[in-house]
């Protein structure tokens, strides 16, 4: 499960107006957003960050996927480690995290070109 946030700066508040609501998705498998961000900036270094609210078992779920036509796996990012592809290299840290179920987790996989490393945080 993961909520954006969507919101849209106004001039004035007015009286009576309601908060922004938030984008929720991922209650069911077929849920997914498609997203097309410019990555031609990306040159050396990305850090990609959640924070995911795992709802169910097992180890095969990704929370993001991005193709490029270099890579099958550009980015692809499970929610229990089991699987963290930068350029098509997989770093596995299932043996040792947990991510517990129904909780909010932070995760972040960052990847260098300069150190050559793929590391990941929970």
């Amino acid at each position: 499960l993961l909520f954006l946030q969507l919101s849209q700066p106004t001039e004035a508040a007015s009286e009576g107006s309601r908060p922004s609501k938030a984008l929720q998705f991922g209650t069911t498998l077929g849920d997914y957003v498609k997203w097309y961000p410019d990555m031609s900036q990306v040159k050396n270094d990305i850090t990609v960050c959640a924070w995911i609210k795992k709802q169910l078992t097992g180890c095969c779920k990704s929370w993001i996927s991005y193709r490029a036509s270099k890579h099958l796996w550009e980015i692809l990012i499970s929610d229990a480690g089991s699987y963290n592809f930068i350029h098509n290299d997989c770093l596995n840290v299932e043996g040792s995290v947990s991510v517990p179920l129904h909780t909010w987790t932070l995760q972040c996989n960052s990847w260098s070109t300069s150190s050559g490393t793929n590391k990941v945080y929970y």
